[in-house]
């Protein structure tokens, strides 16, 4: 298996102020050839055991130069990254508006067309009494039961009363009393 690349767990990495020893050891001895990068692991052996910080060695102090050296500058403005960040978070914000009205509205469209539907069981019987499975009750009564649930209109369930009708007149008569 081969080795991957980082540094070993447990080992100190590069501060910002080792960096910047690395960097003003360099500028002060301008290393050319092997012999002044030695001046330069020496002048930083002697800052990081005065600051108590990793001794390295000539490899890695060259390694950490020359990634200095090829990093790119960033391009660009920050403010631009910025405000792209702020508009994606606004355009995600009206994105979650429209989807939660679009809930409300069709759950509003659901509670009217069941008010429309039951006004128009109403209005179009010609008894004044509807009858379904539930029992027979007059308009007034289908009216009064009719009440608001989370997904729209519903009509209470008819009692033993409702069945109990009066053929003549279509409305509910109590269950005489025989005992």
């Amino acid at each position: 298996m081969p080795r991957r690349g980082g540094r070993a767990s447990g080992s100190e990495g590069y501060s910002i102020t080792d960096i910047d020893k690395v960097v003003d050891c360099v500028r002060s001895v301008k290393p050319i050839g092997a012999n002044e990068w030695e001046e330069v692991l020496e002048q930083y052996q002697q800052y990081a055991a005065a600051n108590g910080r990793a001794v390295r060695n000539l490899i890695s102090i060259k390694k950490k130069f020359q990634s200095l050296i090829n990093a790119k500058e960033p391009t660009g403005d920050i403010r631009t990254a910025l405000n792209m960040c702020a508009m994606l978070v606004k355009s995600r914000i009206s994105m979650q508006r429209k989807q939660s009205m679009t809930t409300i509205l069709t759950i509003a469209v659901v509670e009217h067309r069941n008010q429309q539907m039951t006004a128009r069981m109403i209005r179009h019987s010609p008894t004044g009494v509807l009858s379904s499975r539930m029992g027979h009750r007059t308009m007034m009564e289908v009216e009064e039961l009719v009440s608001p649930t989370t997904t729209g209109r519903a009509i209470k369930p008819a009692t033993s009363q409702d069945v109990c009708h009066n053929a003549a007149g279509g409305a509910p008569r109590p269950r005489s009393r025989t005992r």
